[in-house]
């Protein structure tokens, strides 16, 4: 026995015992092809989304800036835990990815990817508080909202994200070596002896790392919840009353619909973050208790990372569904040919009074008659 070894398995007596240590079936579609995926529409559409506000100046508000940064948390996510995946697959067989690089190999992988989780289940959350003053309380709302404000609270939800991340490293900062007798078998001959793993520093560490992901993830779930059914009460009040008509302070009537239509875009968006995210947080909370068998545990764990993973895939096709506004909003960053032909005139912006409207662009005929070129601006809201 190798003096390294922490722990020792051997399978010498027992072949079919040895194949839970391997990539299953479903692994194999999980990994190398539902996982690809996902990160490639991942990162498509959530940079398609930050180029959309780029290119459009009118989606420039406070909501989207938040949504921007919940974009990059969602790159960063997809980049980091799924391509840590797809690379422990390529290089071996064996499912409990090991490090081949000590314990840096373990900073890096699982840092940026508790970094991106926090800062997501904070900007989520400060989402979902901005709708609830815009929509309960647009008094308070007026008074509070402004840029300042929002780039502080992003600021300091990264921070914050940074710090908690740092903080459950002895979760995954010591190596333990892994020894394997294999059994003699073709599938086996390829297989190392010993593998390297990343563990906590002890029980107390683990418990704490634990505690540290699913506690936040429970109490952002319930104020969320709670100020989700506040906004679709308050909105559901307005159901039946001329739009403009319960506002406390003067507001058009476009730029209500319009709110109103992103406040329930966003509930629909947390809700079903939440719902992507709990499985796991679930399940985490079954296996610290040991309740689940070992292969019932890799099974479930897979299904989880993919639901997990597709919560950062799905946010900017969401958008696109439920929104009519970010359709057009997509259609005239990246149709421009469609979103503005020549002569003919803009659909109007909800939300803009007329005199923001955009200007129905000239003619063929008008552009030759001219010096120069003609161009129409939008006032970013």
């Amino acid at each position: 026995m190798d003096s390294r070894c922490d722990t020792m398995w051997n399978y010498t007596l027992d072949p079919t015992g040895a194949l839970i240590e391997l990539y299953s079936k479903f692994d194999t579609v999980a990994i190398g092809i539902l996982m690809p995926l996902l990160m490639f529409f991942g990162i498509i559409g959530n940079l398609a989304f930050l180029l959309m506000l780029c290119r459009v100046p009118k989606m420039r508000s406070l909501t989207n800036f938040y949504l921007a940064n919940l974009a990059i948390s969602d790159i960063a996510f997809l980049v980091f835990a799924v391509s840590t995946k797809l690379y422990d697959f390529c290089i071996g067989k064996v499912n409990f990815s090991p490090t081949t690089k000590g314990v840096f190999e373990c900073l890096f992988r699982q840092l940026v990817v508790d970094v991106s989780y926090f800062a997501s289940l904070f900007v989520i959350s400060l989402v979902s508080l901005e709708k609830y003053y815009a929509i309960c309380k647009p008094i308070r709302h007026r008074v509070i909202s402004s840029w300042d404000r929002t780039v502080k609270l992003i600021a300091c939800s990264w921070v914050v994200s940074v710090l908690i991340a740092i903080s459950v490293i002895p979760s995954y900062s010591v190596i333990e070596y892994m020894c394997f007798v294999w059994p003699e078998e073709e599938q086996y001959a390829d297989l190392l002896s010993v593998y390297t793993w990343c563990v906590a520093t002890g029980h107390l560490a683990a418990s704490y790392a634990n505690a540290l992901q699913t506690v936040p993830f429970f109490i952002a779930f319930i104020l969320n919840t709670t100020m989700y059914v506040l906004i679709v009460r308050r909105l559901s009040q307005r159901a039946d009353q001329p739009i403009g008509q319960q506002e406390a302070v003067p507001v058009p009537d476009q730029a209500i619909h319009t709110r109103n239509q992103v406040a329930k875009m966003l509930v629909i968006n947390g809700s079903v973050f939440f719902l992507l995210l709990a499985p796991f947080e679930i399940v985490s909370i079954v296996i610290s208790a040991y309740a689940l068998e070992y292969e019932q545990e890799l099974l479930i764990l897979q299904i989880c990372r993919l639901l997990s993973y597709l919560n950062s895939v799905i946010n900017p096709f969401l958008f696109g569904m439920v929104n009519s506004r970010y359709r057009d909003a997509y259609k005239q960053a990246f149709l421009p040919a469609r979103g503005n032909r020549v002569g003919a005139a803009p659909a109007p912006v909800p939300g803009l009074p007329a005199a923001e409207q955009p200007i129905s662009q000239p003619s063929v005929a008008t552009c030759n008659n001219k010096h120069g070129d003609q161009s129409t601006s939008q006032q970013a809201q």
